[in-house]
């Protein structure tokens, strides 16, 4: 239904029973009312506004109803004779019903079928339509009609109670059309593995032939459309609502700053809060695409108002202080924590995201918690992204460095339940937390040293974040030592504003810490790094506060 009322706003035809708009290349072939051929013209790959009759085609010969690949139509090809052969039987068969006068002459044509063909055509996977006297037999009401009744005819039936429609009819035992954007059918049991009290095949999810065409086709429109359909590897996500509304859905793989404010505007004041009220349905499924099947991994019927709250929810847990707004979603999640470097994520480690890929998108849209392995997986990347080498000078490129990790890290910490998630956006000077004080004091500890070293290539952070992360008290007080009697007495013989500035940080957080933590578990790695980014930008913040004030009196 969805599909249809797109089509028909959309101006265009709706795609008839057993019919489908191909995506490949077309060769229109123009034909007298004798049959004779009158020119070509290749029309390629896209979403063509023509529907031409489809089935789900086996290595049989099993032809379509006047339009085929050169194959059928031209007996061109491996088994080119047989295939025209039974493509040509079709043709007569449909000409003697209807008696259209377009279908006499493809019948004619099909008994010479000789035409000049274009150098670059491809017989195997080109496929051919006639167009007669400015007509399309294809589109006529009749031929439609026809081909709808002979694929009835053809395919296997057994009384059933379909699963869609809940009506007592006969239920097919194999799904006459594929998903095309797939290359599958809907239900596939071809085996013993896949049988089920004694049915196999479709039986086994009995379903009628007017329910499975149409749901067929609604998959395959999900599929194809941009705005109900997100991949990541091998996985795919649909969602969609009967409604003409804003989805949000879609700001998890692609977040937009600006919908994602909105949205969590409204979660936190009460503000809009009506759009969390909105009863109309919406629907989310994840597809995980196979050798050669296709399977359900999730499926959720809601309502949009649920999963805008849900949505914003996970976005206000992302929420951390930085300069520019930023949200990842969730390819930007599976990369962070599965590519390294410029190498593409392999086969093997796309096995190990996917799950951790669904659990997420159930977070964000059920409410659910996190797994604690997206902790442990973040926290031991952040180990390995902080790399020996300073990432840059200035605000946005020490940030950035860490940004994106120290985000993941803060969603998962709230969704494995450990915080709130307002909860640690921004330095918090009064928490007490070893771990997050440890964090602290390795990116002032850094500061000093860049303070007093300027030029060092290899900072005192890059050397010993790894090790500070999980072991701090064998770390932190030989780098405590080191920026006393070594860093601070240099800031102070150069610029004695930096020493006072930088001694206050360094003492502060000192005096809250009661002994270093021997080993921190994943959580107090977490909060480590919070604490380091935190500190990092509160510091970057000061520096900007003081441009913007020098920069208002020096205009005064």
């Amino acid at each position: 239904m969805r599909e249809e009322a797109r089509q028909k706003s959309e101006g265009r035809q709706v795609v008839p029973f057993m019919y489908d708009r191909p995506a490949g290349r077309l060769l229109f072939l123009s034909i007298d009312k004798e049959g004779r051929a009158l020119g070509t013209s290749l029309a390629e790959k896209g979403d063509h506004s023509i529907s031409l009759p489809a089935r789900h085609r086996s290595s049989n010969i099993e032809p379509f109803l006047l339009s085929d690949n050169g194959s059928y139509v031209f007996g061109v090809g491996k088994k080119g004779s047989e295939r025209h052969a039974e493509f040509k039987e079709l043709a007569e068969e449909c000409s003697t019903a209807l008696n259209i006068p377009s279908v006499d002459a493809i019948v004619k044509f099909l008994e010479n079928p000789q035409v000049a063909l274009p150098d670059d055509y491809k017989h195997d996977s080109d496929r051919v339509v006639f167009k007669v006297a400015n007509t399309y037999p294809t589109d006529l009401a009749r031929v439609q009609e026809y081909w709808a009744s002979k694929i009835a005819d053809d395919t296997e039936t057994q009384p059933g109670t379909c699963l869609i429609c809940r009506q007592q009819t006969r239920v097919v035992g194999r799904i006459p059309l594929k998903v095309s954007y797939l290359g599958m059918t809907l239900v596939s049991a071809n085996s013993q593995a896949y049988a089920s009290d004694g049915f196999n095949n479709t039986y086994t999810s009995p379903i009628c032939l007017n329910c499975a065409e149409k749901a067929t086709k609604g998959l395959d429109s999900l599929l194809r459309s941009t705005e109900t359909h997100s991949i990541t590897g091998d996985v795919h996500y649909l969602y969609w609502t009967t409604a003409d509304s804003d989805a949000p859905v879609e700001n998890l793989f692609e977040p937009d700053p600006n919908k994602v404010r909105e949205l969590i505007n409204a979660y936190k004041t009460g503000k809009k809060a009506v759009v969390f009220l909105d009863d109309r349905p919406y629907y989310f499924a994840v597809l995980v695409k196979g050798k050669s099947r296709f399977s359900l991994r999730a499926w959720e019927e809601t309502t949009l108002g649920v999963v805008r709250l849900n949505v914003a929810r996970w976005f206000a847990m992302q929420e951390i202080d930085f300069q520019e707004e930023r949200y990842l979603g969730l390819g930007d999640i599976l990369e962070l924590l599965f590519r390294h470097g410029d190498r593409k994520i392999s086969s093997n480690e796309w096995g190990a995201a996917k799950p951790l890929a669904q659990a997420i998108a159930r977070t964000a849209l059920e409410a659910r918690p996190l797994p604690y392995s997206l902790l442990l997986k973040s926290v031991n990347r952040a180990g390995i992204l902080y790399r020996k080498k300073r990432p840059g000078k200035g605000l946005r490129a020490e940030l950035r460095y860490l940004r994106d990790i120290t985000i993941l890290l803060k969603a998962a910490l709230a969704g494995v339940g450990m915080i709130e998630e307002g909860d640690m956006v921004g330095l918090d000077e009064s928490r007490e937390d070893p771990a997050y004080l440890c964090g602290r004091l390795l990116a002032i500890l850094d500061d000093i040293q860049y303070a007093a070293l300027p030029e060092v290539n290899v900072t005192l952070a890059a050397k010993s974040f790894g090790a500070a992360l999980t072991t701090p008290r064998y770390i932190l007080p030989d780098r405590v030592k080191m920026a006393t009697q070594a860093y601070l007495p240099k800031i102070k013989k150069g610029e004695g504003g930096a020493y006072n500035v930088e001694s206050k940080r360094l003492t502060g957080v000192l005096d809250q810490l009661d002994g270093f933590p021997a080993f921190l578990d994943p959580d107090g790695q977490a909060a480590f790094v919070l604490g380091f980014y935190h500190e990092k930008a509160a510091k970057w913040a000061r520096i900007e506060e003081a441009k913007n004030k020098s920069k208002s009196k020096s205009k005064n």
